[in-house]
C-alpha cells in the first residue's frame, strides 16, 4: 500500500508539469480519468506481467481499467505465460477448460488435461453424464478423442495482453511523458478493445531467445522505436517522429536489413523527471504532445548516440530556442 501511495503522490505531482491547474489530481494512464490522488477506491496498484504468472512489478491504474484488463487480456496472457515458463507443459495445461469432449464422436462432460509429470489425462464424469452415455463409450475400443482448448482461441486478446504490458512498462519508466504522446491513442484503443483488431499490422516480434521484461530500444537500420522485451515476444511501439504509424513501422520492419534490440534502465520505479523527451541518434524516440505543441519546453531530452552505449541529458542552449 505504502509503494502504491508514493507512486501516486508522484504521479499527482508530475501531472502539474502538463497541466498546471490539476493539483493532486491523478489521471489513469490508459484511460485518462482523473480522480483525486487521495481516492483510494477508485485507484489501484496493477501488475505488469500477471501475478499469476510470478509478476512483481506494479504500476498505477484506475480501478475500472484494471479490472477490465484482469478480466479480458490478462486472463488469457497469464495463462498463456503459465504455459509457456513451464518447460514441461504443453497447451493442455492452460488453467480454463472446456466442459465437453468427444469420445467416438460422443459428447459427454469431461477435460483433458496435463498431470505435474506430463502424462496427458483424460477425465470423464460419471455424475455429469448419462449412464447410457457412458456404456456408448464402454462399448468399444476408444479411436479418437476431441476437445476444444479456450487458450487457442485467444490469441488476440494474448497478443494485446503483451502489448498492454509493454505500454505500462513504459509508463512505469517515463510517466506521463510516455502516455501523453498522440501516436500511442491506437494503443491505448486497442487494450481497451482486446477482442477486436484495431492495429491491423502486427505489433509483436517472435524472437528465439527468452528475455526477461524490460524496456529498450530497437534500432532498424537508420530508425529506430521503442520497445519492449516480454519472454519470447518483442512488442514494438510507433516513435515520436511526426505521423509515425504501425503501417510506418511494418514497413521499416519488412524492409530491414538490419535490427538491434538493446534493453534500457533508467528510473527505477517511477523515479523520471516530471517532463522529458528521449532521442536515438537522430530518430525522435519519445516526446510528449506538450512539447511538440510548443506548450512546454522541451527541457530534459536523453540522448542515446550509440545502441550500446549510456545515455547522456542534453538542454537547451536558452530557453527561447529549441536547439541543443
Amino acid at each position: 500500500m505504502k509503494k502504491t501511495i508514493h507512486i501516486v503522490n508522484k504521479l499527482a505531482t508530475d501531472l502539474t508539469a502538463f497541466y498546471i491547474d490539476k493539483k493532486n489530481i491523478f489521471m489513469c494512464p490508459s484511460c485518462f480519468n482523473e480522480f483525486n490522488f487521495n481516492d483510494r477506491k477508485n485507484i489501484t496498484a496493477a501488475h505488469i506481467i500477471p501475478n499469476v504468472s510470478g509478476g512483481k512489478e506494479i504500476t498505477v491504474l484506475c480501478k475500472k481499467c484494471n479490472s477490465k484488463f484482469g478480466t479480458k487480456q490478462d486472463k488469457w496472457f497469464g495463462e498463456y505465460l503459465n504455459v509457456y515458463l513451464n518447460e514441461t507443459a504443453t497447451i493442455l495445461a492452460a488453467k480454463t477448460k472446456g466442459k465437453y469432449l468427444k469420445v467416438n464422436g460422443i459428447k459427454v462432460r469431461g477435460e483433458i488435461d496435463q498431470a505435474t509429470d506430463g502424462a496427458i489425462e483424460v477425465k470423464i464424469y460419471e455424475k455429469y453424464n448419462q449412464p447410457g452415455i457412458l456404456n456408448q463409450i464402454k462399448l468399444g475400443p476408444i479411436r479418437n478423442i476431441e476437445t476444444s482448448i479456450s487458450l487457442a482461441d485467444k490469441d488476440l486478446e494474448i497478443q494485446v495482453g503483451f502489448l498492454t504490458a509493454a505500454y505500462l512498462m513504459w509508463f512505469k519508466e517515463f510517466g506521463y511523458s510516455w502516455a501523453f504522446q498522440d501516436q500511442l491513442s491506437i494503443v491505448r484503443q486497442q487494450m481497451h478493445n482486446p477482442e477486436q483488431l484495431i492495429i491491423k499490422k502486427s505489433f509483436l516480434i517472435d524472437i528465439q531467445d527468452s528475455l526477461s521484461p524490460s524496456i529498450g530500444i530497437l534500432e532498424v537500420d537508420n530508425t529506430a522505436f521503442p520497445c519492449a522485451s516480454i519472454f519470447d515476444q518483442l512488442v514494438v511501439f510507433p516513435n515520436a517522429k511526426k505521423e509515425s504509424t504501425y503501417e510506418q513501422v511494418a514497413d521499416s520492419l519488412n524492409n530491414s536489413k538490419t535490427r538491434r534490440f538493446n534493453t534500457i534502465q533508467i528510473f527505477p520505479e517511477h523515479q523520471h523527471p516530471s517532463s522529458m523527451n528521449l532521442l536515438f541518434k537522430e530518430t525522435l524516440l519519445m516526446m510528449p504532445e506538450h512539447v511538440k505543441r510548443g506548450i512546454l519546453s522541451p527541457e530534459n531530452m536523453l540522448y542515446f548516440s550509440s545502441i550500446d552505449r549510456p545515455a547522456e541529458w542534453l538542454h537547451p542552449i536558452s530557453n527561447k530556442d529549441d536547439n541543443y
